[in-house]
């Protein structure tokens, strides 16, 4: 935007010109993809992202409700994909205050994760939500595109993927809601998780 020295992230007034009040600090090289404001004014950002003096990119951080970068917000880790680089493009919250993420990543704090992932309001992964197999077929970019809840707990997210879990549910898939933490169907990384 003319007039603004930030990269990636920028705030409009209702007149729709720019609020050059709001700096969130420099994102280097960065591309947010989806913003959700979460109640007490945080607001959680996801893309690729990566900001001034950072070595590497993530794919979530968090401003507080001054539009601060919120540093006590640490997510468990994305691992880095081919591509060399996760990413999130579409968020949702849930009643319980937890977060689902799609995006560009296939695992997520040392669990297999493909492309979906339930953080709890900390940002660590929630064992109990497990996409199985995860999203097939998806080409680096943005496998997941949308997420909205049903009013009866099932999740529906649309994308550019071919196939969920294994089956071939093509572009558009609904979860079903699960009440009890299913461990056999954890998939934990292998290794020295020291």
């Amino acid at each position: 935007i003319i007039g603004s020295t930030n990269n990636a992230l920028f705030r409009l007034g209702p007149d729709g010109r720019l609020d050059d009040t709001f700096d969130p600090g420099l994102l280097n090289f960065s591309s947010v993809f989806c913003l959700l404001g979460r109640p007490g004014g945080q607001i959680l950002v996801g893309g690729r992202l990566n900001r001034t003096g950072a070595s590497n990119y993530v794919p979530l951080l968090r401003l507080s409700a001054d539009l601060h970068w919120d540093e006590s917000f640490k997510p468990d880790a994305f691992g880095d994909v081919v591509s060399g680089g996760s990413s999130i493009s579409a968020l949702l919250f849930q009643p319980d205050g937890k977060i689902v993420a799609g995006g560009y990543f296939y695992e997520v704090g040392g669990y297999w994760r493909r492309q979906l992932v339930r953080l709890t309001p900390e940002g660590h992964v929630d064992a109990c939500f497990d996409p199985g197999l995860g999203l097939g077929g998806t080409e680096p970019g943005v496998p997941v595109r949308a997420i909205a809840a049903q009013p009866d707990g099932r999740l529906l997210i649309g994308g550019l993927f071919y196939g969920i879990d294994g089956y071939g549910q093509n572009h558009v898939a609904r979860l079903l809601p699960q009440s009890d933490c299913d461990l056999i169907r954890v998939y934990l990384q292998g290794g020295d998780q020291a």
